[in-house]
């Protein structure tokens, strides 16, 4: 199964994780950005919503990611209930938690080969580099 954050706001227990529909979602709800995690950054109202909005997606993925392999579903809040309840704490958690699954989302694992030549891959790098 994919790894997911776990983190509590508005009193409830919420997962997330950032695989490659929440990555599609959040760019549509955001084309306007170039970066779409760029719309939860500030301190503004519009950056707060946008953290809601995210936070929820990557909610929603999580759920739907857990029942495919039978953990059992927890009730997410609505985007209205999170506004009404959540406080600056919760706000901060909300954007540490989608930060850090985009994180884990995201990582690369490679396992090192002893057939690497790192002579090599340095000057495959400084011929790219290079190249106009």
């Amino acid at each position: 199964m994919q790894k997911c954050i776990t983190t509590e706001v508005a009193g409830r227990t919420c997962h997330l994780i950032y695989n490659n529909q929440a990555m599609f979602e959040i760019a549509e709800a955001f084309p306007d950005q170039e970066d779409p995690l760029d719309a939860i950054s500030g301190k503004g109202r519009e950056h707060y919503e946008a953290t809601v909005r995210v936070f929820l997606i990557l909610a929603q993925q999580a759920e739907l990611v857990r029942g495919y392999y039978g953990y059992p579903q927890t009730q997410l809040p609505e985007q209205e209930t999170i506004s009404r309840i959540a406080d600056v704490g919760d706000w901060l958690k909300m954007k540490n938690a989608i930060y850090a699954a985009v994180v884990l989302g995201t990582e690369h694992h490679v396992e090192p080969s002893e057939d690497i030549d790192v002579t090599l891959m340095e000057f495959q790098n400084e011929k790219n580099a290079e190249s106009p």
